[in-house]
């Protein structure tokens, strides 16, 4: 229950509806239910570039600028925006954006398909991001989660950087453009949490989101009962 309540406080302060949200509210329900899942790592937004400094304008307020990355195979960049934060975490909210930065067609098509939905190019809310415990078995989560009835888009994708920080993600089937991410962040011999993200992992992750939006995949069964179409905010 207090996973819950913490999720649940972190779509509140990001002003994500919980009543026009159903399966989203059901899905941090079920999450909490896991030891795995700890809280939400990030949610990650994205927009046109002509957009950019207009989505910096309307939600850096009270946030600092994290991190800055580059994707190569599709290209785009990658900012973080984070606020808060403890001595065990660097960050209680982070934001995420990203923006094309050439020729990208997941990205260009899903922001086609929000623009098709007449959403704000400022509040189209790409994945939720799901952070897992650091000494949780990674594939037994999969397994747990596959067996509620969600699907994955990609494998479990690992990287370790210079200094010893490992960092895990998978990332499930997208719903329309919207999906979720589970990551997991693991410390260094210092202790020091991996603070980024990767940019071949993000590479990857469009590699795959590419395939499945190519293809129409459309869900009738079990990518249904948790992952929606795109979130709704409080108007």
């Amino acid at each position: 229950m207090h996973e819950e309540q913490l999720i649940l406080a972190q779509l509140d302060r990001l002003k994500i509806s919980r009543q026009r949200n159903p399966k989203l509210r059901d899905f941090c329900a079920m999450l909490s239910e896991l030891p795995e899942i700890e809280k939400i790592d990030h949610c990650a937004f994205i927009s046109p570039s002509t957009m950019r400094e207009a989505f910096l304008r309307h939600w850096a307020h009270g946030y600092q600028r994290h991190g800055v990355w580059e994707t190569i195979r599709y290209p785009a960049q990658h900012l973080a925006l984070v606020r808060g934060g403890t001595p065990d975490y660097p960050w209680t909210d982070m934001l995420g954006l990203t923006v094309s930065e050439g020729s990208n067609e997941p990205l260009e098509r899903s922001l086609r398909l929000g623009s098709e939905l007449s959403l704000s190019p400022l509040r189209q809310l790409q994945h939720i991001a799901f952070n897992v415990h650091p000494a949780a078995a990674m594939p037994d989560l999969r397994s747990k989660l596959e067996q509620r009835g969600l699907r994955f888009m990609t494998p479990i994708l690992s990287y370790e950087d210079q200094n010893g920080a490992g960092l895990s993600q998978m990332f499930s089937a997208p719903a329309g453009y919207f999906f979720y991410e589970f990551v997991q962040r693991r410390c260094n011999a210092a202790q020091e949490p991996f603070a980024g993200f990767n940019p071949a992992i993000v590479d990857d992750l469009y590699a795959a989101l590419d395939v499945e939006l190519r293809s129409q995949v459309v869900s009738t069964t079990s990518d249904a009962i948790w992952v929606p179409q795109h979130v709704y905010f409080v108007d």
